[in-house]
């Protein structure tokens, strides 16, 4: 199988939070912690894109490639072509994991279906609703680096349906992702 590269996207701007989400206080630690401290335990092919100094210093002292991302002020486009063109530079083929930084009760058991899987295109989802993380194969490259503003990967996965496995997710409070001040009270 291919190498897989997690990319963790962590330069939201918490527009509808009113304060940064991801450094905001959950459970002992910042938000975006949950998440990455996670992933970071058992992978290592883990880049972290973001605006935050404070997130890239905290990743990159574990390990994880950390890049700088100014322009995701402008939408999750930016974030996502700056890992893309990043590891576009590297031999191909490899996939890539998108995940975001506000999840924090995405499980390693997730996160392991969506590495074994077969498919070149997948998303999680509970039932009937698809949520975040996603898988691309690098091939989708080219789609990806067409996006623009405020588009995610989502974008590319609806064109191509068929191609898609969904990977199901124990409890839905994995797809939980937090994007008010009100999220969080709710999960405590």
């Amino acid at each position: 199988m291919n190498k897989t590269y997690i990319i963790f996207l962590a330069s939201g701007n918490s527009r509808r939070f009113k304060g940064n989400k991801l450094l905001f206080p959950f459970q002992n630690k910042p938000l975006y912690q949950h998440a990455l401290d996670l992933i970071l335990k058992k992978y290592d092919h883990v880049i972290v894109v973001s605006q935050y100094d404070e997130i890239l210093q905290y990743a990159a002292q574990r390990g994880a490639t950390s890049i700088l991302c100014l322009e995701s002020i402008h939408g999750l486009s930016y974030s996502i072509k700056a890992a893309v063109s990043y590891l576009n530079t590297l031999e191909k083929p490899f996939r890539m994991i998108f995940m975001v930084a506000d999840q924090p009760y995405i499980s390693m058991n997730t996160i392991d279906k969506l590495m074994h899987t077969k498919h070149k295109l997948a998303s999680c989802a509970y039932k009937d609703k698809i949520g975040n993380p996603t898988l691309f194969d690098s091939s989708y490259i080219p789609e990806l680096l067409l996006l623009k503003e405020d588009q995610g990967g989502r974008k590319v996965l609806n064109k191509h349906p068929d191609e898609v496995e969904y990977i199901q997710v124990e409890n839905i409070r994995e797809l939980y992702d937090i994007d008010y001040q009100e999220d969080l009270k709710q999960l405590q």
